[in-house]
């Protein structure tokens, strides 16, 4: 089985420091020892709702078995206004049920 964590704002792949709005424990992938081989590859940062890694698989229809994704501080509304948080929802599902992938995806 495959799988893939997207993180918004992550620096780099399986990035294991909180930086910028990336909150490394939000990031579940980093804190396992056993698959840290692994973490640099399938941990990758997210992008945007114009460009990135989420994006591209979606579009592509590549995602993984299981996917995770986590918005960045302010996207997950810690940080910033509910509407913020709404706001980023709104552009991601649109994307999510315009994807090739639709069919395979759980939310």
């Amino acid at each position: 089985m495959t799988w893939r964590s997207y993180e918004e704002s992550m620096p780099s792949n399986c990035d294991l420091s909180s930086a910028g709005r990336y909150a490394v424990k939000h990031n579940p992938a980093a804190y396992y020892v056993d698959i840290r081989s692994r973490c640099a590859r399938w941990d990758a940062p997210m992008g945007t709702t114009s460009s990135g890694r989420f994006l591209s698989d979606l579009r592509r229809d590549r995602l993984p078995s299981f996917s995770f994704v986590a918005p960045n501080l302010c996207d997950d509304m810690h940080d910033c206004p509910i509407a913020t948080g709404d706001a980023w929802l709104h552009r991601w599902i649109a994307r999510i049920v315009a994807s090739p992938a639709t069919g395979r995806v759980r939310l």
